[in-house]
């Protein structure tokens, strides 16, 4: 399931996302908000996705996610570059619908390779 996906048709009480530690995201709107967010920064961000696993209610995901700069995020100016980084997200799902989403991923590998901060 897409970020999208998961915003448009299921119904998140708790999201959190990589947006600094601890900071959580709560609700489909500010979910939706932050994906939107990513997506205007690196509008050709992709996943390979690698594995998953399933346990009960819980589903994790890694990937690989990779896209290319190209538009300002959180006051950062677009350079052009291009990152690849490894992640996983781990969904909890009631009744057939997305209630949780916790998602990590190599955010400082990110940064490096988009020159925002150094080696």
């Amino acid at each position: 399931m897409t970020n999208d996906e998961a915003a448009e048709r299921e119904q998140l009480t708790k999201a959190q996302a990589a947006r600094g530690r601890d900071q959580v995201l709560v609700g489909r709107r500010a979910f939706r908000n932050f994906a939107d967010q990513f997506r205007t920064a690196f509008p050709d961000i992709g996943f390979d996705f690698e594995e998953e696993f399933t346990d009960g209610e819980w589903v994790s995901t890694r990937y690989l996610m990779h896209g290319t700069f190209l538009s300002t995020l959180l006051g950062v100016l677009p350079n052009g570059n291009a990152f690849k980084v490894r992640g996983i997200d781990t969904f909890r799902v009631v009744d057939g619908r997305v209630t949780e989403i916790f998602a990590s991923f190599d955010t400082l590998g990110q940064m490096r390779q988009l020159g925002i901060v150094r080696a």
